[in-house]
C-alpha cells in the first residue's frame, strides 16, 4: 500500500540499512524497555527480583516482528488496563475506507484496500459517509 507524506515522515526515523528489515520488533523494543529500566534503577536487584527474573527468562522470548494477533492481544490489554472502551485494529481499515471513499470516490478506495471487486468495499469496508448526508438533510430540512 502507498504511503503519503505525513505516513513516510513519520516512518522516516525508524528505517535502517536493511530494507528487508522490519521496522518494528518486539525483541528489539524488550531489549531497549529492560535497559532503560536497569540505568533508571537506584539499588541493587534483591533476591525476590532475581527470582522473577529467573521466571521471566523461561517465558517465551519476544519474537522478531509484531503479528495482527500480537497487536491485538496488546490493543486488548491497553483498553482494560486505561478502562477505556475496547475497539478492535480493524476499525482503523473501516475508518480509513470511509475517508478513502469521500474523499477519491468508491473504486480508489477499492484500489488502496487491494480489493479485487468493488462490492466488497462497498459492502464491507466504506461507510456512505454519513456527514454528507447530515449536511443534505440540514439543507432540505
Amino acid at each position: 500500500m502507498p504511503l503519503g507524506p505525513q505516513a513516510q515522515a513519520v516512518l522516516t526515523p525508524f528505517l535502517n540499512a536493511d530494507p528487508t528489515a522490519v521496522l518494528f520488533s518486539p525483541r528489539e523494543a524488550e531489549e531497549e524497555r529492560l535497559a532503560a529500566r536497569r540505568e533508571a534503577a537506584s539499588a541493587p536487584l534483591t533476591e525476590d527480583a532475581r527470582v522473577r527474573r529467573r521466571a521471566a527468562d523461561r517465558r517465551r522470548p519476544p519474537g522478531e516482528s509484531y503479528t495482527p494477533d500480537t497487536v491485538r492481544r496488546a490493543i486488548t490489554r491497553a483498553c482494560r488496563d486505561a478502562k477505556v472502551v475496547h475497539w478492535h485494529p480493524h476499525q482503523l481499515r473501516h475508518a480509513a475506507a470511509t475517508r478513502f471513499r469521500a474523499e477519491a470516490g468508491l473504486e480508489a478506495a477499492r484500489v488502496l484496500l487491494g480489493h479485487s471487486s468493488p462490492v466488497v468495499t462497498e459492502q464491507h469496508y466504506a461507510e456512505v459517509d454519513r456527514l454528507q448526508a447530515r449536511d443534505l438533510m440540514a439543507k432540505l430540512g
